[in-house]
């Protein structure tokens, strides 16, 4: 499927940052989801990247619709501390 849009959750992360020039060489349009205080971690990517959203995954406002016109939705969330409530 090659061409497709790609949204990839947790992109600043370890595991998303390895995926992002994987997916840009295989012919993936990528759009990184990471949170705010996240995104200039990206920086040195960015030439693999169509664009860059933010969202925060405990935070279920900041979500709607963020997943829209996509063909293609992975995750590579790594939620190390929760507080629930």
């Amino acid at each position: 499927m090659s061409g497709a849009r790609v949204l990839l959750a947790g992109a600043s992360g370890t595991l998303g940052r390895a995926l992002i020039p994987a997916l840009d060489a295989a012919g993936y349009q990528v759009i990184a989801l990471t949170r705010p205080q996240a995104r200039a971690s990206l920086t040195p990517l960015a030439r693999h990247l169509a664009e860059v959203r933010e969202a925060q995954v405990t935070a279920p406002e900041t979500l709607a619709g963020v997943c829209d016109g996509f063909d293609i939705v992975l995750s590579a969330v790594g939620i190390t501390r929760q507080r629930d409530g």
